[in-house]
């Protein structure tokens, strides 16, 4: 058995491979999907995607990610980990924990502070190897169209449905600047500071790639104040719920008094003609914190790489994470936003 760094020339194999081993799932990804993740991706390395081999024949991978997240209000180096998988007739052999403990030594020589992946179901295996998991919280609501319909001050935000021109170069340098400035007051968020991560990644996860299952496919929204955007927003339409996987805005000569967050939805509810609907987002976006329903996600875990590169040297995930670093709220400030989900 042999770990070793994936060659340019094995791409496809490789792709080939990830998507086999993922259709057990129940809505498995396909291959174009892991295309997609690979060649939309800027930082991509293919030296940080590291594979078994035996008897010549690819048996297990994994990809690392580079990246960078607000933690803190600063930005910190982090790797990725996804891609995680092991041909069915090799499990249970540590082929996983092998590749995992080489990806470990990979984020060491490249000095990355943190580590961070999404998993549903080897949570144990990741917290062996030292991964902790970080609660990411959501409210969820049923808002009525007409929420603060009788608010004047709240009829300067004008929220539409768009489609590409949002990441035109027009358009671009501001989504970037909202982004940053919103993403940056939370601990979690990916520093989206190459364009093509977001002409590509973030465009095509977005909505302009529709989903294998087309009802689920994201549709995004602009949020404008006098003519200038002012916020961008991706829902994504479930069977029971509207999930938020992004919200970014800057309208600080907007009122405090009411809760933006479902001002814009009761807007969404409105542009689809009903009187009510049910939205999931993550609490930390919300300023009033009255919602029905709080739910916690536990798949999102992190590892301190390299302690002296944390914003706060030598703190634990604990003290980077869990600590509510937000004027007048009772949840933590953890913030993943799914358009980043690798």
């Amino acid at each position: 058995m042999q770990i070793r760094s994936l060659r340019e020339d094995e791409l496809d194999d490789w792709f080939l491979f990830i998507t086999n081993a993922f259709q057990r799932k129940e809505n498995p990804p396909t291959k174009e999907y892991f295309e997609r993740h690979y060649f939309s991706d800027p930082w991509r390395e293919c030296g940080g995607i590291f594979v078994a081999v035996d008897d010549g024949e690819l048996v297990g991978t994994v990809r690392n990610f580079t990246r960078k997240i607000y933690c803190c209000s600063c930005e910190t180096s982090t790797c990725g980990v996804g891609e995680v998988c092991t041909h069915e007739n090799f499990r249970r052999r540590g082929i996983a924990r092998m590749l995992l403990e080489r990806s470990l030594s990979y984020m060491s020589e490249n000095r990355f502070a943190l580590s961070v992946l999404h998993t549903g179901t080897a949570s144990k295996l990741y917290e062996g190897l030292g991964w902790t998991p970080v609660t990411r919280e959501f409210f969820t609501r049923r808002i009525p169209f007409d929420l603060y319909s009788s608010w004047n001050v709240a009829s300067p935000i004008e929220v539409c449905p768009c489609e590409s021109e949002i990441f035109e170069e027009e358009c671009l340098e501001r989504l970037m600047t909202v982004y940053n400035r919103t993403s940056v007051k939370y601990n979690g968020p990916i520093v989206r500071d190459h364009e093509d991560y977001w002409k590509k990644w973030v465009q095509n996860e977005s909505g302009k790639i529709c989903w294998r299952d087309e009802r689920r496919t994201p549709r995004k929204f602009a949020l404008r104040i006098q003519g200038s955007l002012a916020g961008f927003v991706v829902l994504q339409f479930g069977s029971e719920s509207i999930r938020v996987r992004e919200w970014s805005f800057l309208g600080d000569q907007i009122s405090k008094k009411f809760d933006i967050v479902d001002f814009v939805l009761s807007q969404i509810c409105k542009l689809y003609g009903e009187r009510e609907m049910s939205f999931t987002f993550p609490a930390p976006i919300s300023d009033m914190k009255r919602h029905d329903v709080q739910v916690s996600d536990n798949t999102t875990m992190y590892k301190v790489i390299c302690p002296r590169l944390l914003p706060k040297k030598n703190s634990t995930i604990a003290d980077l994470f869990c600590l509510n670093e937000l004027q007048n709220s009772s949840v933590n400030s953890h913030v993943f936003w799914d358009t980043d989900r690798f």
